[in-house]
């Protein structure tokens, strides 16, 4: 119930609700494996504001993301979809690499029923489940 807490506050009349039903980390040999916070990761609902694109969850939310774009707002034919993205994470100095930190989410909006299957995913971890 903590965790409907946390994002209800920012829900709107278009938003998803999603239930994450696994959570993976990609290893350095290549494989899928259970992410090591795979069961608390779970435990939180995912809400996606349509218009804005802000996620809400620990692992896979955009809120936190300085740029957030919509690259498509879904329909009975294409997926919604959201890319987001953070501030360079260092300066690009003499001897320091710059990064960034990168989120991209998708909501099957064309499949049949009410629900509706998504994809999360970070530079190395992944999660799906279904949207209503």
């Amino acid at each position: 119930m903590f965790a409907f807490c946390l994002w209800a506050q920012h829900a709107t009349a278009t938003t998803y609700y999603c239930t994450l039903i696994d959570a993976l980390t990609l290893s350095d040999e290549g494989k899928l494996m259970p992410h090591p916070l795979r069961d608390m990761l779970l435990d939180y609902q995912v809400a996606v504001e349509v218009e804005t694109g802000k996620v809400f969850h620990p692992q896979f939310g955009t809120s936190t993301y300085d740029f957030i774009e919509v690259l498509d707002q879904g329909s009975a034919i294409s997926a919604f979809k959201v890319i987001a993205y953070s501030s360079e994470g260092s300066r690009p100095e003499e001897g320091v690499i710059s990064f960034r930190n990168a989120a991209y989410f998708a909501i099957k909006t064309f499949a049949e029923g009410p629900q509706k299957p998504f994809m999360a995913q970070t530079a190395s971890d992944f999660g799906y489940g279904v949207c209503q």
